[in-house]
């Protein structure tokens, strides 16, 4: 990789480390597992898990998001569909294909009621998000998914709603990043291990495979990021925005759509899984796991394709 590329690299990846925020999901750690997808029958676990870093070895893995189910006591279906907004291509593509499944697909997205869900915006978190992508060589969401889709349904806030809720909740940008910068070191203080250094950050940008090190960097820091959530309390930003996404999913229901998806970012879903549990009385009656960033080497991909091809032979 060229001195400039390096540079360039660094200059970014130091703006996305300073920047957690930005992504906002709820990870938790699990067991040494191959990435793939997986579905199994739920569990009685007391906390359900939307987003993990799964180790397959030494400095190999995979981020993965769940789609949870639940099903109400009139046998209507709804999944909370966890996503991270920057991964692989392969990962939103199945995304679209599972979403022609269901009646009604909830999604998030701050914007005008009347405005065009396929135009992309240029605000200042979709900046740091495109730039996040490029530095870890992945793609944007919003550039990934069809918003376009007949079933695809608007369950957010619009943005003069969303600055009143926060103007008299008293919240603000800089006040939601220092209750972040808060709740990181509380949410670190009994935690196993540190949080990444900027000496690891830019150890990782100077090895020949950098975006690769840089997303196994990045992918098991957030598995301290649900702790982070939960210690910031109540904000605008994740439970005001869910209240809508219930609303709007309580008109779906009563419109007779019995197969909905609430699609959101993983930092929304504990909160709003509380909700569907308190305010309709599901169960949760499966779990489905989606790798979202591979982060095996290349040496290990060729292999794992080789012998899959021998397998077919």
């Amino acid at each position: 990789m060229s001195m400039l590329k390096r540079w360039t690299r660094m200059i970014a990846a130091l703006g996305v480390a300073v920047a957690p925020w930005a992504m906002r999901p709820a990870v938790a750690q699990t067991d040494v597992e191959t990435p793939v997808p997986e579905a199994r029958a739920a569990t009685a676990e007391a906390e359900t898990k939307f987003i993990r870093y799964r180790g397959t070895g030494d400095d190999e893995g995979a981020l993965e998001t769940a789609t949870v189910t639940y099903r109400d006591a009139d046998g209507r279906e709804i999944a909370l569909v966890s996503v991270v907004h920057i991964g692989d291509r392969v990962y939103y593509d199945r995304l679209n294909t599972m979403f022609k499944g269901y009646d009604a697909v909830l999604y998030e997205m701050i914007k005008p009621k009347d405005a065009d869900p396929t135009k992309r915006g240029t605000g200042g978190l979709s900046f740091i998000q495109r730039k996040m992508k490029d530095v870890l060589d992945l793609d944007f969401q919003l550039d990934a998914i069809d918003y376009g889709k007949d079933n695809f349904v608007h369950a957010d806030m619009t943005p003069e709603a969303f600055f009143e809720a926060q103007e008299q909740s008293g919240e603000s940008l800089f006040k939601l990043m220092f209750k972040s910068v808060f709740a990181q070191w509380k949410a670190q203080a009994g935690s196993e291990g540190s949080s990444m250094s900027m000496f690891e950050v830019l150890g990782a940008l100077m090895k020949d495979d950098s975006s690769r090190a840089l997303k196994l960097l990045f992918a098991r820091e957030m598995s301290k990021v649900d702790k982070m959530l939960s210690a910031m309390g109540s904000t605008v930003i994740i439970e005001g925005r869910n209240k809508t996404a219930m609303t709007v999913l309580k008109q779906s229901l009563d419109a007779g759509k019995r197969k909905i998806a609430i699609f959101y970012g993983g930092g929304h879903m504990p909160d709003l899984e509380k909700r569907l549990q308190s305010e309709l009385g599901v169960k949760k009656v499966g779990v489905e796991w989606f790798p979202a960033w591979d982060v095996r080497s290349d040496e290990t991909k060729q292999r794992e394709a080789a012998a899959a091809n021998r397998r077919e032979l």
